[in-house]
């Protein structure tokens, strides 16, 4: 489990400053792994409403970071996901403002970028490794990355509670109803990134867990809307949370779990 901040985030936190166009350096948006319990069917492209759980998460996030109360804007948002299957799946994204770019396109909107973890379907960590590391390279003076799993279809409830929360040591997860979700967090770029510089030294970066990879850092936590950060992780919980399928695939019957 992640460090608990001491004292000084108790008694500190009221004079830190909020996040806002200083702080975040871009999110990192985690879209791939092999959805087993989904029978492989990719969890981004999971529909509300004719619109896929990943466009929905990166139109929530550009929406989120643009808004009048934190106006950051042109930051890249980055997506770990097998780009071939990925890519058909966020043109909603561009009627909000963001455009999937290459990294050398240079544009006025939110520039959204597809990489891949190396080798793929080596686990959360290793995706949010990539992830990051694509981040630095096009970051600009931005301190802190906003990371989010694609398959929480109320995450745009997460948000506020998260970019307006003020931040000490290594950054705020969101917990909800006790339990934290260590893919709806803000994290100190510094801090993670030596996290993950570690796990790969030490040959533990492949398929290890997000709680493995933060254990180190000191994060605080942030009480979200109930429900807010709950996942997809199998049928039951698609027909539980209003996510259709995909449009010509049937899914099997909910009550069987997945």
């Amino acid at each position: 489990m992640p460090k608990q901040p001491g004292n000084e985030d108790q008694t500190g936190a009221a004079n830190s400053p909020h996040l806002g166009e200083s702080r975040i350096a871009g999110a990192v948006v985690l879209a791939g792994g092999r959805s087993s319990r989904l029978g492989g069917t990719a969890k981004a492209a999971l529909t509300i409403g004719g619109v896929s759980l990943l466009a929905r998460t990166v139109a929530a996030v550009g929406d989120s970071l643009r808004s009048r109360q934190r106006a950051v804007s042109n930051v890249p948002l980055i997506v770990v996901g097998p780009a071939e299957q990925l890519r058909s799946l966020l043109g909603p994204c561009a009627a909000a403002g963001t455009a999937l770019l290459t990294p050398t396109e240079n544009r006025s909107e939110q520039p959204l970028i597809l990489v891949r973890e190396e080798p793929a379907f080596s686990g959360p960590a290793a995706a949010l490794a990539a992830g990051l590391g694509r981040l630095i390279t096009l970051a600009g003076s931005g301190n802190y990355v906003l990371v989010l799993a694609c398959d929480m279809p109320r995450v745009s409830a997460v948000l506020p509670a998260l970019l307006d929360r003020s931040i000490a040591a290594d950054g705020v997860l969101a917990t909800d109803q006790g339990r934290d979700q260590p893919l709806a967090a803000v994290y100190r770029i510094a801090a993670l990134s030596d996290a993950i510089d570690r796990a790969r030294r030490a040959g533990a970066l492949a398929n290890a867990s997000l709680f493995s990879l933060i254990a180190s850092l000191e994060v605080a936590r942030t009480e979200v809307p109930a429900g807010s950060t709950a996942d997809v992780d199998s049928w039951a919980d698609a027909a539980r949370l209003g996510v259709d399928g995909i449009p010509g695939i049937s899914p099997p019957d909910a009550a069987d779990g997945g």
